[in-house]
């Protein structure tokens, strides 16, 4: 009789319609049966049905469906067994209801508390430039920073030029090296300070530095620490850059005869040149109290930049070559 039902049932749900379906299943004469099939079908309380599966709202509609169905099943079986086919139609019709139940089923998350798991695009490592930074900057040390403060001096063939100085430093808290830009502020230099004299013909020339300013970058490596950190050393190697204004005073003597005699006089033209000379830096610094708020530094470098300047096709040396010396507060944020 198992076998009989499961057959009937794979012939109602291959159907595509009521007319297939009953062409598949025409009415047969069968013997006589003393039992009728509806008494093999016994409904179970929807209770214990109920109790035996979960709570949800699908799974009520679906018990529902079944203990509905149930009639309609047995009905469609004493029909199909006695040569009547109208049931079958019903039987057909709670077959979908229940496949419908099953795919709503199947379809529902088993938990409501169980979120859907989505891939992470780039788990495995940053794919693109933006995600290479930000892991970078993830994993990266905190930074020490100082700002530094102070005076720095110039000193070219005996004569000083001193201008206030500042810079900013960076530092991987766990790193000897370190980096540093800086800079000095535009300052007028002493009337002695870097001086050339030419003369050509009857044309003298003047020049002078009149102002200078320093832009500089350096990476410096700590290779010295004392104990309890009371003081370090450094060397560092970088670029300088000077911008240097240059006056240059062009003296020409002039003449004329005057009743017979030969006067001279002299116009004098005052030309103002500005260009940018560039050194390497090379620099030894030492540091007191490094590790504390406030701290003291005293660095000191040669450098030397090239300036010629070209007043009225004569050119005029002034290039600049000498010790950069340094006297700096620090203090750490």
């Amino acid at each position: 009789m198992r076998k009989l039902i499961s057959l009937y049932l794979i012939l109602c749900m291959g159907g595509s319609g009521r007319g297939e379906l009953i062409a598949k299943s025409p009415p047969q004469p069968v013997p006589k049966i003393a039992k009728p099939a509806a008494n093999l079908v016994q409904q179970a309380p929807l209770s214990t049905v109920a109790s035996r599966g979960p709570s949800s709202e699908s799974s009520k509609d679906e018990i529902q469906a079944r203990v509905n169905a149930a009639p309609l099943v047995a009905n469609a079986l004493d029909d199909v067994i006695l040569g009547h086919g109208p049931s079958a139609l019903r039987l057909a019709e709670a077959a979908v209801v229940g496949q419908a139940l099953q795919t709503k089923e199947s379809a529902a998350p088993a938990s409501p508390l169980e979120a859907p798991k989505t891939a992470v695009s780039g788990a495995e490592g940053p794919s693109t430039l933006r995600g290479w930074i930000a892991e970078a900057l993830l994993h990266a040390s905190p930074l020490d920073m100082a700002i530094l403060g102070g005076a720095q001096t110039f000193v070219v063939d005996g004569h000083s030029w001193t201008a206030p100085a500042v810079a900013i430093r960076v530092r991987p808290d766990t790193s000897r090296w370190s980096a540093e830009v800086g800079a000095v502020t535009p300052q007028a230099t002493p009337g002695d300070f870097r001086t050339a004299e030419a003369s050509f013909a009857n044309i003298a020339y003047q020049a002078r530095v009149g102002s200078l300013y320093e832009i500089h970058v350096i990476g410096e490596y700590a290779f010295y620490k004392s104990h309890r950190s009371l003081m370090s050393a450094d060397i560092g190697f970088g670029v300088s850059m000077l911008h240097v204004t240059s006056e240059i005073k062009v003296t020409t003597m002039n003449s004329f005869p005057w009743n017979g005699t030969l006067y001279s006089y002299p116009s004098t033209t005052v030309h103002e040149v500005r260009r940018f000379a560039f050194s390497p830096l090379l620099r030894l610094g030492v540091n007191l109290f490094p590790e504390h708020f406030f701290s003291g530094r005293v660095d000191i470098a040669y450098v030397g930049y090239g300036n010629t300047v070209s007043p009225e096709g004569f050119a005029v040396d002034l290039g600049m070559s000498g010790w950069m010396i340094r006297e700096m507060v620090a203090c750490r944020f």
